[in-house]
C-alpha cells in the first residue's frame, strides 16, 4: 500500500521527473489459484485480468469494508 501511495503522490506532483516500474502480471496459475480462493470465500468482482486491475479490484474491496 505504501508503495502504491508514494507511487500517486510521484506521479501527480512530479510527473515526468519520475520514472515509476510496474510490476509484471501475475501468473495463470495464480491467477486460478486466487479465482478459487474468492470464490471460496464468496468475494465476489475481483478482476484478476492483470495486476494493475487486480490492484482496483482489492482496492474497491477495501474501501468496501472500510465504510
Amino acid at each position: 500500500m505504501a508503495n502504491i501511495l508514494v507511487g500517486e503522490y510521484l506521479q501527480k506532483f512530479c510527473k515526468d521527473k519520475a520514472l515509476l516500474r510496474a510490476h509484471n502480471d501475475i501468473t495463470a496459475e495464480k491467477k486460478e489459484r486466487l479465482a478459487l480462493f474468492f470464490e471460496k470465500v464468496d468475494i465476489k468482482d475481483i478482476d484478476l485480468t492483470d495486476a494493475k486491475s487486480l490492484s482496483h479490484s482489492i482496492e474497491r474491496l477495501r474501501a468496501t469494508a472500510s465504510s
